[in-house]
């Protein structure tokens, strides 16, 4: 007969950490930090998670952030390029070089007649 103190069998202890349970705000901190170029490392140690785990539960925010993130500077850049202001000239031309292929050339002339040539092979 069995002593009805004892606690039931609830199956084996499979010991280690509790199943990790993402939260909003934990999804909102991930994607930030990746925006950011936080590495991997160092956002697992702010959450408090393995990298595994971090791959696990947070491709999408790992994988969006610096999309995210470089839509709201493009967006800022935008705004300043096409506004009014000082910032307005050089943001229109770092947008003209980056996105639109423009650079900034020098022209070289050179000058020289053709007699200068044959004297310097003699």
């Amino acid at each position: 007969m069995t002593d009805d103190t004892e606690a039931p069998d609830e199956g084996p202890d499979k010991g280690g950490r509790p199943p990790h349970a993402p939260t909003p705000e934990l999804r909102r901190q991930v994607e930030t930090m990746a925006g950011y170029g936080i590495p991997a490392a160092d956002i697992c140690l702010s959450v408090g998670v393995s990298p595994m785990t971090l791959r696990k539960h947070y491709r999408h925010e790992l994988d969006i952030g610096h999309v995210k993130a470089n839509s709201a500077v493009a967006q800022s850049l935008f705004k300043k390029a096409t506004g009014d202001g000082a910032q307005c000239v050089t943001a229109a031309i770092f947008w003209a070089k980056t996105r639109m292929g423009w650079r900034e050339t020098a022209v070289v002339q050179l000058q020289h007649s053709h007699e200068d040539a044959l004297d310097q092979l003699d």
